[in-house]
């Protein structure tokens, strides 16, 4: 990426996660939308926003409704940032979020469960106590 991409993608951010906090009138547009990646093309003709959605139950139809507001998103961010031919928006949904949220929480758990004292080195294996060491 060049640094003229790179800045533009940067302000693309702010700019079209401004819009999306605004909210959208579409009723299929329920829940949180955070963007969590934006790379624009060496073209500057289309850029691929990376977008986490809240709740999980909700992405489908959020999804459906950003695809459809994407030229109103288009003009309302290119109005903020005063660029006369801003790229088009190509919206990616992004489930990294969820999972990163989803191993952590296991390993709180985890966490948890141990004892207060117990060394954190996992227990040895089945196997390995049944073998008698090599001289």
């Amino acid at each position: 990426m060049s640094r003229r991409t790179e800045q533009l993608a940067s302000i693309l951010h702010q700019a079209v996660q401004s819009v999306l906090q605004e909210g959208l009138s579409d009723p299929r547009a329920v829940g949180m939308a955070t963007i969590t990646g934006v790379k624009v093309t060496d073209d500057l003709s289309e850029a691929v926003l990376s977008i986490s959605i809240f709740p999980e139950k909700n992405e489908k139809l959020f999804m459906h409704a950003l695809e459809d507001a994407s030229n109103y998103i288009r003009r309302e961010a290119s109005e903020k940032i005063s660029m006369h031919r801003p790229p088009r928006l190509i919206f990616k949904l992004d489930r990294s979020a969820k999972r990163q949220a989803a191993l952590l929480s296991a390993l709180q758990e985890i966490a948890q469960e141990r004892p207060p004292g117990d060394p954190e080195t996992p227990p040895a294996s089945p196997d390995a106590s049944s073998k008698e060491p090599t001289p």
